[in-house]
């Protein structure tokens, strides 16, 4: 980490087309469970049109060495491979990004990277990569650097290799709609995940969302201030060495755990999370009801879970809510906190 995101102040915002999304990144630390991190989306300030460029397609790996603007158009069948010394905005235009031999997006160098989806895309990587000078390039978006995640369209990535998405530094997810699968985890953001607003669905064979620094009292959580994400997961649905906050939006992620230190004290809306002594079977209709029956949240996950986490701002403290798997009510439970646990096997 080079600490750019949470040395100075990172104004970014993007025009194309009609298409403009302004958001302002604050240096995000911790402090005994609080989370100081913020976007706001008052800020006016354009990429550099001089340094726009529209690509459509390429049959082989294509190179980006220059900071600006990307419109990418068509079938790129090797990658994208960045290397710059800036900022470098990629725009999806009906895009799709693969690669047979490594990650679809690979970056080595930049500043920091935005992904902005204008009309429906695809990034997919290989089962099988090539060696790579570099260690642990692992994902179909594999990054050095801090991504940003911007959209009006939907934009599905595939991790078939390994992750779909791992940043050494930190994602953010601003908006859009996106389908993530990946054979390992779907989302690893090393200093953290945040994300503002959005459509997210997630199908992994391990972790769902994941943080993973240690090193730094900084960094290593994640944070939900918005969207509506649901994380199917075979490992666990959420991993954070850190804090996680959540202060908007709808988040259900079923897996075989949930690990996070505590809720954030800046968190503002509740959470539950329930474990299960034996494991859901695959498909079961999983819905929690608030005090008058109204359903708050309903999921079927496609595999077997044995733990939950919900987090919503209809879940209301001091009210009671029941918890059903396949129209059975399992257990009742009273909300007295930022975070309730139920046990099943206690």
């Amino acid at each position: 980490m080079n600490h750019k995101l949470w040395l100075r102040i990172c104004i970014a915002i993007i025009a194309v087309s009609g298409f403009f999304v302004a958001y302002l990144i604050i240096a995000p630390s911790t402090d005994r469970g609080k989370i100081t991190f913020d976007y706001v989306d008052n800020s006016k300030i354009y990429y550099n049109k001089e340094k726009t460029y529209e690509i459509n397609g390429s049959d082989g790996a294509y190179s980006i060495t220059e900071p600006g603007a990307y419109i990418l158009s068509g079938d790129f069948e090797q990658g994208i491979v960045i290397d710059a010394k800036n900022d470098v905005h990629l725009i999806l235009n009906n895009a799709n990004i693969k690669n047979n031999n490594g990650s679809a997006i690979y970056v080595k160098s930049a500043n920091i990277v935005y992904i902005i989806t204008k009309s429906d895309s695809s990034i997919s990587d290989s089962k099988n990569y090539q060696s790579y000078n570099e260690e642990n390039v692992d994902a179909a978006i594999y990054s050095k650097e801090d991504l940003v995640f911007v959209g009006k369209a939907k934009l599905e990535i595939s991790g078939n290799h390994n992750h779909a998405i791992h940043s050494n530094d930190s994602i953010q997810i601003i908006n859009g709609e996106y389908d993530i699968t990946s054979i390992n985890d779907s989302i690893v953001g090393k200093d953290y995940v945040a994300i503002k607003d959005g459509i997210l669905n997630i199908n992994s064979g391990d972790n769902g969302i994941r943080s993973t620094e240690t090193d730094s009292a900084r960094f290593g959580f994640i944070a939900v201030d918005g969207g509506t994400i649901t994380v199917n997961s075979g490992g666990d649905g959420i991993n954070s060495s850190k804090n996680i906050r959540t202060t908007g939006g709808t988040l259900i992620a079923t897996g075989n755990n949930n690990i996070f230190k505590t809720i954030s004290t800046d968190s503002t809306q509740n959470n539950i999370v329930i474990t299960f002594s034996n494991a859901q079977t695959a498909d079961s209709l999983s819905e929690l009801k608030d005090p008058d029956g109204n359903t708050v949240i309903s999921y079927r996950p496609n595999k077997d879970f044995t733990s939950i986490f919900i987090s919503s701002k209809n879940i209301e403290k001091g009210s009671n809510y029941a918890v059903n798997i396949n129209n059975k009510t399992i257990t009742t439970l009273n909300i007295k906190g930022k975070i309730t646990y139920h046990n099943d096997s206690q």
